[in-house]
């Protein structure tokens, strides 16, 4: 089947008995490369009439109901083409063929003989016993007995007990993973963890009151150099200057002069 040489189809009805509208309904199928085909289909159910007459006449395609399909036949041919309802009744005939042939062991005992009846185990009902007993009893039996009543159900499986508790008390368990690696969940890989931690101790109360004071003075002492720089002269033209200090000079020796 993984090499695409087994073909699952609905049925083999088609409108017409003409070989040319099989030839086409089997090269849709198999392709043009096909050398030779099986067809199988189960008794009357997915073939009718026109197929028959159909494909009679058309080389190395050859039609079998499933029930003649054999392991020559289904190795002498390179595609096999057949039907769901073949494909159940010839899966269903694999899996009963041994037990019709009576190759299976009829008990599953070591020596494939019948298990010997186990003895009846002494008090094995005495419990259900004193139940009925205490409800039968009771003050109020019709309440005890529709109580007790409720408290279980009727199985509609064809194996295992005929009465269930009506409760399941694993109705609400949901399994999870306890496995020793538990699969990540896909929004904590861009969770980094390692980048926010503090290893770093807190400070204490006296280093924290020094460290304060510290900035305290260097707030101090930025803000000295600051004034000092806004009272500081600046001079952009220098050949200004020294024309002004030049006429100062002057104007000193002509007062000394004059005294």
């Amino acid at each position: 089947f993984s090499h695409g040489d087994i073909h699952v189809v609905d049925n083999f009805n088609i409108s017409s008995h003409k070989t040319k509208y099989a030839v086409h309904f089997l090269r849709r199928i198999l392709g043009r490369r096909c050398k030779s085909a099986l067809l199988v289909h189960h008794g009357n159910r997915d073939v009718n009439n026109n197929f028959r007459w159909a494909t009679a006449h058309v080389a190395n395609v050859r039609r079998e109901n499933v029930e003649g399909v054999s392991t020559y036949i289904l190795l002498k041919y390179h595609q096999l083409v057949i039907t769901e309802a073949a494909l159940q009744q010839l899966i269903h005939n694999l899996q009963t063929f041994p037990k019709e042939r009576g190759w299976l062991m009829r008990c599953a005992t070591p020596d494939a003989k019948p298990a010997p009846c186990p003895d009846v185990v002494p008090g094995w009902n005495e419990e259900w016993k004193a139940m009925k007993e205490r409800l039968l009893n009771a003050e109020f039996r019709a309440k005890e007995m529709a109580r007790e009543r409720k408290k279980w159900r009727w199985s509609s499986d064809l194996k295992g007990p005929l009465k269930i508790p009506s409760s399941d008390p694993l109705t609400g368990f949901r399994v999870r993973d306890f496995s020793a690696r538990p699969t990540a969940k896909p929004w904590e890989k861009y969770e980094l963890h390692e980048l926010y931690t503090d290893d770093e101790p807190l400070e204490s109360g006296a280093e924290h009151e020094a460290e304060l004071a510290l900035l305290e003075e260097q707030l101090d002492l930025r803000d000295h150099v600051m004034q000092a720089e806004d009272r500081r002269e600046t001079v952009d033209d220098v050949s200004k200057f020294e024309t002004d200090r030049l006429e100062g000079v002057y104007e000193g020796d002509g007062d000394s002069d004059n005294d």
